[in-house]
């Protein structure tokens, strides 16, 4: 499946993950806290942002929510009801569009509030993140590291932040803040991507990663437990280009 991979959690013990096919269509799988699921075709047909949803009983359609970019897609939702979407426009600025509960707003270069940090790789190829304090946006910092890919953030508690990117030996690396300081890059084992790792936290101390191997293109699953990494395992599928979570 995609070269790069979607996942979110919407439950404890609840994973799923998205991906594109051979075909171009978009696949899923899912862990329902015992096992994972095959992988299962959404339909679809992908050159440009698009959005579906599950509505607790069924799948939605696709629809497209236009656009001209030049990056994946990035998502938050910060209640119910509410979905936010950012992306890197033809002008390499950060374009936000958003679901208030009703309909789609339209694109624009206002961020707002609707996510309280942002973390993105430079043209130096450094990590650098950026923040909102509760009154204004602070400037983007740098947090170091040589990447190759853009970067993945999740955060599983309260001051509790972890990062995910590919190195320039498209290895994993991990960062973390914990509260009161940010701790160094670190590599996760010695497996190769194509591009950035995709992260989903469904409990505290709990991290779930997946990327798409570059030696057969399929599905790589890891995850920390609270005490240790456990190292990659296979979850199969042929994966070919990337889709965004919401």
């Amino acid at each position: 499946m995609a070269q790069h991979l979607s996942t979110v959690s919407w439950s404890s013990n609840r994973i799923d993950t998205f991906g594109i096919g051979t075909d171009n269509a978009c696949y899923h799988k899912w862990w329902d806290g015992s096992r994972w699921g095959g992988w299962e075709s959404l339909g679809g047909t992908f050159s440009s942002p698009v959005a579906a949803w599950w509505d607790g009983s069924r799948w939605g359609g696709w629809e497209s929510l236009g656009g001209v970019l030049t990056s994946s897609i990035k998502a938050v939702s910060w209640g119910s009801n509410r979905l936010d979407i950012f992306a890197r426009g033809t002008d390499n600025a950060c374009y936000h569009k958003w679901w208030d509960g009703s309909r789609w707003g339209g694109w624009d270069r206002e961020l707002g509030v609707e996510a309280d940090r942002f973390f993105a790789r430079g043209t130096d190829n450094a990590c650098y993140h950026k923040w909102w304090d509760g009154s204004r946006w602070g400037g983007w910092e740098s947090l170091g590291g040589v990447l190759n890919s853009g970067v993945e953030a999740v955060s599983w508690s309260s001051n509790r932040l972890d990062l995910f990117a590919l190195g320039t030996d498209n290895a994993c690396y991990h960062k973390w803040w914990d509260g009161s300081h940010w701790g160094g890059w670190e590599k996760l084992g010695n497996n190769t991507f194509f591009s950035a790792i995709s992260a989903a936290s469904w409990s505290a101390n709990r991290l779930d990663l997946f990327g798409v191997a570059t030696d057969k293109n399929v599905c790589l699953h890891k995850w920390w437990d609270g005490r240790s990494w456990e190292g990659w395992e296979s979850l199969e599928g042929i994966l070919i280009s990337e889709l965004r979570n919401y």
